[in-house]
């Protein structure tokens, strides 16, 4: 494993500069493990993005990308501690909480988010948005496992729809019914133009929703 210090530099001149220095930072980063100067890389990858940030120049998509996969890397290789206490690095002064282990670990288990999500000028990828999309991922799989623990070893996706539907279709036309205002009203004000086929229609409409109605109430 390597025992160098990647160099990064706190400002970059160009695009194709910053592109060189996160090619090498993702090269290097997987080929160390020393918590101490992967944290130390992080936080000159931030001194940069902050200076691009700041003057208003390309990459820090770029840089936010690179400083998750070091991210990454600093999760898998996080040694264990006591509960309830940090992991000091004296070469780099730098505390690595409980819940910033908790965090890096999660960023680890979850890699492939990185680049699924992508990191743009626009919208970089910072360690907050990504820790925000592991939770959404998180939430719709335990929404996920508790469909599939409701859900009978028979159940008919298609089916499922259509009856669906038909409740839906139900509750609509009957709401519909019910917009019509005031029966009596309604009645004096069509009185001259109900028809045959309008009688009809509310007959079985009255013959179905009673034999509905005696079903539910049995």
């Amino acid at each position: 494993m390597s025992t160098e210090i990647v160099v990064i530099p706190e400002q970059a001149q160009s695009l194709a500069q910053v592109n060189t220095i996160c090619e090498s930072v993702e090269v290097w980063v997987q080929t160390v493990d020393r918590p101490e100067m992967i944290v130390d890389a992080v936080g000159k990858l931030a001194a940069m993005s902050e200076y691009l940030r700041a003057t208003s120049a390309d990459g820090r998509g770029r840089i936010e990308l690179t400083a998750r996969k070091c991210s990454i890397r600093l999760g898998e290789i996080l040694p264990k501690a006591p509960t309830g206490q940090g992991v000091k690095y004296p070469d780099s002064g730098y505390l690595i909480s409980p819940q910033q282990r908790s965090k890096l670990r999660k960023i680890a288990a979850n890699a492939d988010l990185v680049d699924i999500i992508g990191s743009t000028d626009e919208d970089p990828l910072t360690q907050n948005k990504l820790l925000e999309a592991i939770k959404q991922r998180e939430d719709d799989r335990l929404v996920a496992e508790a469909v599939d623990r409701l859900t009978p070893d028979d159940f008919d996706p298609v089916r499922n729809r259509e009856l669906i539907r038909q409740r839906g279709a139900l509750a609509r036309q009957c709401i519909g019914i019910c917009e019509l205002g005031d029966t009596f009203q309604f009645y004096n004000n069509n009185e001259q133009h109900i028809e045959h086929r309008h009688i009809e229609a509310v007959t079985a409409a009255r013959d179905w929703l009673n034999n509905f109605l005696g079903l539910v109430n049995s």
